[in-house]
């Protein structure tokens, strides 16, 4: 068989669990991702493709998000690399889920819940903005859209890539404007390009 065949076969519905279970170990990994995502595999292939450690997989079973049972679900949660759950956190829709991962202990996870995932409700973009790291709060500042007050929030928060982020996202007048004399030389210097003043 062809490469192009072993990829077919693996996101074919109808291929048999054992058959996608052999090609979780395929030497390409576009073949070992479509049999973790085939879209008709049952819990035991996602559960066989997150027992590998492959942190790929675990990465193509976590995007598959709010189509996972709760028993992959959870094995996602305990999986031993974050990639399954950064990409849950990007298209995860369920509330539950969602507050899990913004209140988890990894930094990443929590971020590429705030930057990633549209569907997240305001109370939990707001749980994620007031996060400890900086890390987090600048990717909640890289939202398409924000409440005005953690914009204006924002604009004096305490990292210098936080306010940079949201000026990045917004360089509008307004938003140049409470950065204009930012402690922060770039971003400093980026408010006034925007409000076509001198730099400093």
């Amino acid at each position: 068989m062809t490469l192009a065949d072993d990829e077919a076969l693996a996101a074919a519905a109808g291929t048999p669990d054992d058959v996608l279970i052999q090609l979780l170990s395929h030497r390409n990994w576009h073949v070992r991702w479509e049999a973790a995502q085939n879209s008709e595999a049952s819990d035991a292939v996602r559960l066989a493709a997150l027992a590998t450690g492959d942190k790929d997989l675990a990465a193509a079973v976590g995007q598959l998000g709010d189509a996972l049972s709760s028993t992959v679900l959870e094995a996602v949660f305990d999986h031993p690399k974050r990639d399954g759950r950064e990409q849950l956190g990007c298209v995860v829709r369920d509330r539950a889920t969602q507050e899990r991962l913004a209140s988890g202990p990894d930094v990443k996870v929590r971020a590429s819940l705030a930057v990633s995932n549209e569907d997240l409700p305001e109370d939990l973009v707001r749980k994620l903005a007031a996060d400890r790291r900086a890390e987090v709060r600048a990717c909640v500042a890289k939202r398409r859209s924000l409440p005005e007050d953690l914009v204006i929030a924002f604009a004096s928060d305490r990292s210098a890539n936080v306010r940079w982020w949201l000026l990045c996202m917004r360089d509008t007048p307004e938003v140049a404007a409470l950065l204009r004399e930012d402690p922060d030389e770039m971003t400093r210097n980026h408010a006034r390009r925007v409000l076509g003043e001198p730099l400093t």
